[in-house]
């Protein structure tokens, strides 16, 4: 033990720790790289990765929930998501909610990406890229663009395939037109045209209705070759077909179409029986009266109208009872309202039998105008055109009806008796009117009235007399007394 506790004795060392070696600058740098680039693929990646789920939640939700999440994909702004947009607006009811967020997001580089749509098997696809082109074609990068110039005929293609009905097919309409007013020398007539003599009844339907709808642009109406298609269709077996066509020539008919109409007139789809009738009623000619006349008893109440109407436009006296019965009889139609259907005055057959009886101008008829245009209970359509009937009739007899519109409290009423008037004219007419200028000056009347009533008087009269817009109180009691001079002097030279 001395011997341990001995002065200068070696005293054991502690273990030593490893020495810690200062980190390579390479290394610190290459780090630093690898985290930067770490960080900034992150924050390139996070938008892609937050696209994804929210398009994951996209795909199964339903409602209000996946309205949400389209909603919070369309704020990313990301081109991602321009497929989802393109099969939304396929739905024209969430057309118009997204539409503009589809082409806020839609540039010049994903102009490629709509045209190689127009090439998809899809018809949905096909179309929805068409309108969306049509829609973007007022910007130059797309009207001007040589790839949208030869893919016209696939645009228009598209267009047309599109018109299957409903709502949307005003849509593609005015994608139609917006084309053709961007691209002047475009021809819209060559797909409609291939349409028309396709096999397919669906193509030839939607060429028939862009032929409707665009009857009356030049590039169609003066084509030598859509009418004889158009007439072509009429043989269809195909009552869609059929009823297409009759809609392009309804207001184009011809005197060669009266055997065709004869013909449609008996053909079993109602609504082509109707249009035929109309088009007889504004043809007229050998058989037209007659082929009418067998409709009078059709099994479809519209036909029957029809047939009506177009027997008084050829002036056929032995319609006069049924005009008059469908003037004066209520009628009803069916429109949807909420989930049910219900039934609501329709006052359009009694419009238009009150104006196909102006062209019977007996005095029985002037008096069924004038009593239904002062008849309370009467749809307000039906009475306006019983007024405007009675000025086309243009019979004395009709004047104390007509006056007693001017007590009318609506102001439509009370012009169109003032017409009717202008249109009846002579010492009788001026004076209904003075009467009513006598009293639309001193109850202040709109100046309007006051004018409308000036104007007959000095179109009946060729007298320049007041009052005129402007003129106060004085000066219109001094007209007044200028025209009952007027009409004296024209009692006078009539004794």
């Amino acid at each position: 033990m001395a011997q341990a506790f001995q002065v200068g004795a070696e005293r054991p060392e502690p273990p030593r720790r490893p020495a810690v070696r200062p980190w390579p600058r390479r290394r610190v740098t290459l780090l630093i790289l690898f985290s930067g680039i770490v960080v900034v693929l992150g924050w390139a990646a996070f938008p892609v990765v937050r696209f994804a789920l929210l398009k994951r939640r996209y795909e199964k939700a339903e409602g209000l929930e996946r309205r949400e999440a389209l909603g919070q994909i369309i704020r990313l702004r990301s081109p991602l998501a321009i497929p989802l947009l393109l099969a939304e607006i396929r739905n024209p009811d969430s057309r118009d909610a997204y539409l503009d967020d589809l082409l806020d997001l839609i540039d010049q580089k994903d102009l490629e990406l709509l045209l190689d749509r127009l090439g998809s098997d899809s018809t949905e696809d096909r179309s929805v890229a068409a309108f969306m082109i049509a829609a973007l074609i007022e910007r130059p990068w797309a009207g001007e663009s040589e790839a949208v110039r030869a893919s016209l005929p696939r645009i228009y293609g598209g267009l047309i395939d599109g018109l299957s009905g409903g709502a949307a097919a005003i849509d593609y309409v005015d994608g139609i037109r917006r084309v053709m007013q961007h691209i002047h020398d475009s021809d819209v007539a060559t797909p409609i045209l291939e349409r028309l003599q396709a096999g397919e009844s669906g193509s030839r339907v939607n060429a028939l209705r862009a032929a409707y709808y665009l009857r009356r642009e030049p590039a169609l109406a003066n084509h030598p070759e859509i009418l004889p298609r158009v007439r072509e269709a009429l043989r269809s077996e195909d009552s869609r077909v059929v009823l297409g066509a009759m809609l392009v020539l309804e207001d184009q008919v011809q005197p060669e179409d009266r055997p065709l109409l004869i013909g449609a007139s008996i053909h079993p789809e109602p609504r082509v029986r109707e249009i035929a009738c109309r088009s007889l009623g504004g043809l007229g000619g050998a058989g037209a009266a007659e082929a009418l006349m067998r409709r009078l008893e059709d099994e479809d109440g519209r036909v029957r109208q029809a047939s009506i109407l177009a027997l008084g436009r050829l002036k056929v006296e032995r319609v006069i009872p049924a005009l008059l019965e469908m003037m004066q009889a209520p009628a009803m139609m069916e429109v949807g309202q909420g989930e049910g259907i219900v039934q609501v005055p329709n006052p359009f057959p009694g419009e238009a039998a009150a104006a196909a009886l102006a062209f019977f101008p007996t005095d029985p008829v002037v008096d069924a105008l004038g009593r239904q245009a002062g008849a309370p209970g009467t749809h307000e359509r039906i009475r306006l055109q019983a007024i405007r009937s009675l000025g086309t009739i243009a019979r004395p007899r009709a004047i104390p009806y007509l006056r007693s519109q001017f007590g009318h409290d609506r102001w439509d009423f009370r012009l169109a008796a003032i017409l009717a008037l202008k249109g009846i004219g002579g010492r009788e007419g001026a004076a209904a009117l003075l009467k009513g200028l006598e009293a639309a000056v001193r109850s202040e009347a709109p100046r309007g009235e006051i004018e409308a009533l000036g104007d007959a008087l000095r179109t009946i009269s060729g007298e320049k007399y007041g009052p005129y817009p402007g003129d106060d109180r004085e000066e219109g009691e001094a007209g007044i007394r200028a025209w009952a001079k007027w009409l004296r002097s024209k009692r006078s030279t009539t004794r």
